[in-house]
C-alpha cells in the first residue's frame, strides 16, 4: 500500500465518523430543545382560559400550580434513580423507550379533559424528561 491510499482511507473513515457525530448532535439538540419547550408550555397553557376551563381549574391558582409541581417533583426524584437504570438497560434502549413514552404522554395530555389524568401524565412526563440528560 502506498502512503496516499492510507491517507485516503483515514480521511474517509474520519468523515464517516464525523457524519455520525453530527447526526447524534442534531438528535440530542432536538431532544433538549423539545424538552425545554415542554417544560415551559404549562405556563403558557395556564394563561389560556379555554385550557383552564376545560380542566375545571379556572381561577384556582393552587391547582394550576400543581401542574408544574407534579412535573418538577417527579423530575427531581427520577433524576436520582435513573442512572442505574440507564447503566443496566443501555442508553440507546432507554432513549428509545423514553421517546416513545414521551410521545404517548403528549398525545394523551392533548386529548383529555380530566385534571387527575393530566396530573398523572405530567408526573410521568417528569420521569421521562429526567432521563434525557443522563442518556445524552
Amino acid at each position: 500500500m502506498s502512503d496516499d491510499s492510507v491517507a485516503t482511507e483515514t480521511s474517509a473513515g474520519l468523515s464517516r465518523h464525523g457524519n455520525v457525530r453530527y447526526g447524534i448532535f442534531v438528535v440530542m439538540f432536538l431532544i433538549f430543545f423539545v424538552a425545554y419547550l415542554d417544560r415551559a408550555n404549562v405556563s403558557v397553557l395556564i394563561a389560556d382560559s379555554h385550557f383552564t376551563q376545560a380542566l375545571g381549574i379556572a381561577g384556582d391558582k393552587s391547582v394550576q400550580g400543581l401542574l408544574m409541581t407534579a412535573f418538577l417533583l417527579f423530575y427531581g426524584i427520577a433524576s436520582f434513580f435513573i442512572g442505574p437504570v440507564i447503566d443496566r438497560l443501555g442508553p440507546r434502549k432507554v432513549l428509545v423507550y423514553n421517546l416513545v413514552l414521551w410521545a404517548i404522554l403528549m398525545v394523551i395530555m392533548g386529548a383529555i379533559a380530566s385534571l387527575y389524568v393530566h396530573l398523572t401524565c405530567r408526573a410521568l412526563l417528569g420521569v421521562t424528561e429526567a432521563m434525557a440528560a443522563p442518556v445524552c
